[in-house]
């Protein structure tokens, strides 16, 4: 795993993006606070399915960016999740163990 300062800095768009999304992602949350609290359905026809799956997301991609937002890097867990999906990285691997 690559230690917080070894981690590569995330593009000023990409930054700009995260910001964007973490507004929406507010904005959303908030109407559907607003929504729970007045009693009132806000004309939404979604099932219970639909609604969990965009709780999950506002649970996963709110905090995720908001981290790349603030601190303009990608969360510690990221590179270890980027190292395990590199192909090349992961066929090395296998050929030293073949070639072993």
């Amino acid at each position: 795993m690559i230690s917080s300062k070894e981690q590569r800095k995330i593009s000023s768009r990409a930054r700009v993006l995260a910001w964007v999304i973490v507004i929406c992602v507010a904005v959303v949350f908030i109407d559907w606070i607003i929504q729970l609290v007045s009693g009132r359905s806000g004309g939404s026809t979604l099932g219970f399915g639909v609604t969990a799956l965009g709780a999950l997301g506002l649970l996963i991609i709110g905090p995720l960016s908001l981290s790349i937002a603030v601190r303009g890097r990608p969360p510690g867990w990221w590179s270890s999740i980027e190292d395990s999906l590199d192909v090349d990285k992961a066929l090395r691997r296998y050929l030293e163990k073949r070639n072993r």
